[in-house]
């Protein structure tokens, strides 16, 4: 089975420890996300392994009427 999430995906995570293994574990399944998928302002993010799954991004809603995948301000992302 395909894990599809519906609507748009929003991540704002300001601190936390061990939160990839956290996000994995609630977000590791997701393959589709009908919308967009924006993460901004995450600091504690190093890394977007948690989306290990995610194979497609349909934008059926976009950010700002472009975008479908916004990386904005996440100083520690590697």
């Amino acid at each position: 089975g395909c894990t599809i999430f519906k609507g748009n995906l929003l991540i704002n995570i300001r601190r936390g420890n061990n939160i990839a293994s956290e996000l994995e574990n609630f977000m590791g399944l997701i393959e589709v996300v009908t919308g967009y998928v924006k993460i901004r302002h995450s600091h504690a993010l190093v890394s977007l392994s948690f989306l290990k799954n995610l194979r497609q991004i349909l934008g059926e809603e976009q950010l700002e009427g472009n975008y479908s995948f916004y990386v904005l301000d996440n100083q520690n992302l590697q």
